[in-house]
């Protein structure tokens, strides 16, 4: 059986789970607000669907510079929906939530321009690199940790000036915040650029997952979040239509900022001699394909010949692709593989995740780190300009700063 009909199945399997009841998870807190929010750009319409903690009325409110396109209220229940005219591209203020309850009201800012673009995958000119690995839903932990490194103030608002954070993909999956973590980096994106810094996302395998209809991993909560909407979990990033969705679809796998070089997984002999444009132009082209949003679906016969296809499989889903390969982290005797793909991409080192440890770890002299950590998320890597290149340094969730340790990797 291969990966392609595996997935299907197993997606199947996770819809035909019973469904769990609206109310009961609603009032389990973590679904109203953004970590319900879910966003549809359909042609010239938008449709925006929201989940409020105890049943009841909705509200919906669309501002765009400053005056009111849109105040409507919703039939009491637990998930709502309203669909508005786009009205050009201009960037939307949603103000949503319950109408009895005040305690229960929101705010997210869209960009209906959201995935137009993709970002730059050669970046250059950053002093500071805080640098995030698989955080795997776990949206308390994440906030608090960037909070502990300055990234973020009080209001979770982007405090970072004019840093460069790097988040190392596999955001989605196993915890319960993974969709409020998604519209957290959305909206961060655009603060800090705005202050002067970046936020880059690297796609993780499990993104891919998600995107591709592998739902093995994805959280009961973050399921019910689909099932009050009445879809699929994976159509709530379907890149056709969703917000979230096209978003992801256009975040790379490989970005290096000025020389250092940052993917989820690894880079294998097999995208070792490539560049990262190509690597990019691939990633684009896959993901703008029909057979991207229905990986999962038997019945779809893709228009490409056997070779096509093993091409994407391989992309996608190969243990030496970018989003799965561990070699380098696994073992320590791969020091010329090493050196040659650091001399390929021009790089002085490589950040992964991917690959769990207990700490933030260096291996190869300081070429190879590793982000990964075990629980999720509770430490960042600080890479801080200095004469001789880049100061390594680790900021766990208590905000004391230690030397990353040199070890082979685990």
């Amino acid at each position: 059986m291969n990966r392609r009909t595996r997935t299907a199945l197993v997606t199947a399997g996770l819809i035909a789970a019973p469904a769990i009841t609206g109310t009961a998870h609603a009032q389990r807190s973590g679904l109203a607000g953004e970590g319900g929010l879910h966003v549809r750009l359909e042609g010239d319409t938008v449709r925006v669907a929201w989940i409020i903690a105890e049943p009841g009325h909705g509200f919906l409110q669309v501002h765009s510079e400053g005056r009111v396109q849109l105040d409507t209220t919703t039939s009491a229940d637990s998930a709502h929906s309203v669909a508005f005219p786009r009205n050009g591209d201009r960037p939307l203020t949603l103000r949503y939530g319950s109408l009895e309850r005040t305690e229960d009201r929101h705010q997210t800012v869209i960009d209906p321009r959201t995935g137009q673009r993709r970002p730059a995958v050669d970046i250059e000119g950053a002093d500071t690199i805080i640098v995030i690995g698989d955080t795997h839903g776990e949206y308390d932990t994440l906030t608090h940790v960037l909070g502990a490194a300055g990234l973020l103030d009080d209001q979770l608002r982007w405090s970072g000036g004019g840093a460069h954070l790097v988040v190392l993909g596999d955001v989605t999956d196993r915890g319960a915040g993974a969709t409020r973590s998604l519209w957290l980096l959305y909206r961060l994106e655009r603060e800090a650029a705005d202050a002067g810094g970046r936020v880059h996302l690297v796609l993780g395998n499990h993104e891919l997952m998600v995107m591709l209809g592998d739902l093995r991993y994805v959280a009961p909560q973050e399921m019910a979040i689909a099932q009050l909407h009445g879809i699929r979990y994976d159509r709530l990033f379907d890149p056709r239509y969703s917000l979230l969705g096209r978003w992801l679809a256009s975040r790379p796998a490989l970005i290096r900022i000025d020389d250092v070089l940052f993917t989820h997984g690894g880079i294998s002999p097999a995208y070792a001699t490539q560049s990262l444009e190509a690597i990019d132009d691939s990633l684009a082209a896959f993901a703008g394909e029909e057979l991207f949003y229905r990986w999962a679906d038997t019945t779809y016969v893709a228009p490409l010949d056997s070779a096509g296809l093993a091409r994407r499989n391989d992309f996608f889903w190969d243990a030496s692709s970018l989003f799965w390969y561990r070699d380098l982290a696994q073992t320590d005797s791969l020091a010329v593989q090493m050196d040659d793909l650091l001399d390929h991409f021009d790089s002085r080192m490589l950040v992964v995740g991917h690959t769990p440890g207990s700490t933030i770890r260096q291996a190869y002299d300081g070429r190879l780190v590793l982000t990964n950590t075990y629980p999720f998320g509770r430490e960042v890597l600080v890479l801080t300009r200095s004469q001789d290149g880049w100061a390594m340094a680790r900021i766990g969730t208590d905000g004391v700063r230690t030397a990353v340790p040199a070890s082979t990797p685990e």
